[in-house]
């Protein structure tokens, strides 16, 4: 801006110097009329360019804010900063706002005679995408929980999620085959097995008796973990096994489940994180008089496997 009133200011001295000698040189060759006539018109071109709008270094304009951010990024840009207007932020918007209205509106048309996986798709788009808060997550519980329970077993599966694997394992617990096979196939769906059973220690109405029926017949090789590539890690998985058995070795169950359970043993404690913390619960077992000495018996042979292969 002061660059540009400099050189105004310059081309107006330039010009009254050419007024002033062109109204000499009029005065000497010509009458004074003319002299007079000139004179008049340069005072007027002069007044002209001074309070013209070419002559705006004069004429006060009305002053811009201009923000030190904006200054920075008009500089930053070819776009003239005078004709750069700032514009106000978008409002925040929540991501997972629209996707969460969008699966209770259609859950709110769902009918239990239609086919719940397209229901089971949005919501691992939710889980997988768009990660709910944890006020989201407590909204959204009660419908997802309605929508799984009546969902079949073979469709459970398909929305990885902890609420789908309890669900599958409550009807494992009730002796559904088809719950039993998707629990003795997946890890994830054991794992969570697991941690149910250490959840539900102290809850008298959980089922420790189906549960320890259920947890003994579970198999698992390291080609197992190989197939599934995601957590839990065999170490996980194993201590969580160990801890699943002994929160449930530690229940006031029926002779007949620690029987079933005992005549198993030898197949399943191979497979504990440290064989040797059955030691308490085997002995506790021989030696109590309440047992029947069939119990006391198969408590005594696992005692034997602990000595003779787990160095007891």
């Amino acid at each position: 801006m002061e660059g540009g009133i400099s050189i105004r200011i310059l081309i107006l001295l330039l010009l009254l110097v050419m007024v002033r000698w062109m109204r000499c040189w009029l005065c000497i060759h010509s009458s004074s009329v003319f002299c007079l006539l000139f004179s008049v018109f340069s005072f007027c071109l002069g007044c002209l360019f001074l309070f013209s709008r070419f002559g705006n270094f004069v004429t006060p304009t009305k002053s811009r804010y201009v923000s030190p951010i904006h200054q920075f990024t008009s500089s930053h840009t070819s776009t003239p900063r005078i004709l750069r207007m700032s514009s106000p932020p978008p409002p925040p918007t929540s991501s997972t706002g629209p996707t969460i209205l969008t699966f209770l509106h259609s859950l709110s048309k769902f009918h239990p005679h239609t086919s719940p996986l397209p229901l089971l798709q949005q919501l691992q788009n939710i889980y997988t995408h768009n990660q709910p808060t944890q006020k989201q997550h407590t909204q959204l519980q009660p419908h997802i929980n309605t929508l799984l329970q009546q969902t079949p077993t073979n469709l459970l599966h398909n929305f990885t999620h902890t609420l789908s694997r309890r669900i599958i394992i409550q009807r494992a617990l009730t002796a559904e085959k088809e719950a039993k096979q998707i629990l003795t196939e997946n890890v994830d769906v054991q794992y969570t097995f697991f941690e149910d059973i250490q959840h539900n220690t102290h809850n008298e109405k959980y089922p420790h008796a189906k549960a320890l029926a259920l947890i003994t017949t579970l198999k698992y090789t390291e080609k197992t973990f190989d197939a599934a590539g995601t957590a839990p890690t065999m170490k996980q998985y194993t201590k969580a096994y160990s801890n699943a058995l002994l929160s449930l070795f530690a229940q006031k169950l029926p002779p007949k489940v620690y029987e079933q359970t005992l005549r198993k043993m030898p197949k399943f404690i191979a497979r504990l994180k440290d064989p040797k913390m059955l030691h308490d619960f085997l002995t506790t077992t021989y030696d109590s008089s309440s047992v029947q000495p069939k119990i006391q018996l198969l408590a005594l042979n696992s005692l034997f496997i602990l000595i003779t292969q787990h160095n007891l």
